[in-house]
């Protein structure tokens, strides 16, 4: 138990508890080992619990429509994992597999972490904490995801808008600010022809 309250000590999550908070823990935590390539939990699994990383890597995955994987981030020592599932209790919105190296996780139990937080231990505050700035960073990802997207469909429709300008010699030509930029330009294309088709017959 000495060994491994050191070695919670190295952890940020745990390193500004006093040993007496630490040693108040030891009945909640349970020590996990897993090896390369095993899995933590898979999507849409129940999520009776989340972890804490002390060593090794871990991968976080999703299942696109066409049944592959994507791995959305590494997870080095001291992140937590899977615990939104401690907030919301929906199953796990992603999967979770080691990777190249040994991991060693300590598992919180949900029913555990809300008896640690009805008796306002200091660390399921910091759980608290770190599912509030998750919650934010995952925020601000979308967000800059739409603005992206936003300032790309402007570009987008800035550009057709020239190429229609230069093509039909005025700015009157409508185009949808939704389309892609080569539908745009096949449309003004189209209708250059057909106004110097309209020219030769005249």
């Amino acid at each position: 138990m000495i060994a491994n309250l050191a070695a919670l000590r190295r952890l940020p999550l745990f390193r500004e508890l006093t040993p007496k908070e630490l040693a108040g823990l030891r009945d909640f935590l349970t020590w996990r080992r897993y090896d390369p390539g095993e899995l933590l939990f898979c999507e849409g699994d129940p999520a009776p619990s989340c972890f804490v990383l002390a060593a090794g890597d871990v991968d976080v995955l999703t299942r696109l429509a066409d049944g592959t994987e994507q791995k959305l981030a590494t997870l080095a020592p001291g992140a937590l994992v899977g615990h939104l599932a401690l907030i919301d209790r929906k199953p796990r919105s992603a999967t979770c597999r080691v990777a190249l190296r040994p991991a060693r996780l300590i598992e919180l139990g949900r029913d555990d972490f809300e008896r640690l937080l009805n008796a306002q231990s200091p660390f399921a505050y910091k759980i608290l904490d770190r599912v509030a700035l998750d919650l934010v960073g995952r925020l601000r990802a979308a967000t800059g995801r739409f603005a992206d997207k936003k300032r790309g469909t402007e570009n987008r429709r800035d550009r057709a808008k020239a190429s229609a300008e230069l093509l039909m010699g005025q700015g009157s030509h409508r185009l949808d600010p939704e389309a892609d930029e080569l539908d745009s330009i096949e449309v003004v294309m189209g209708s250059a022809d057909r106004r110097f088709n309209d020219r030769g017959r005249r």
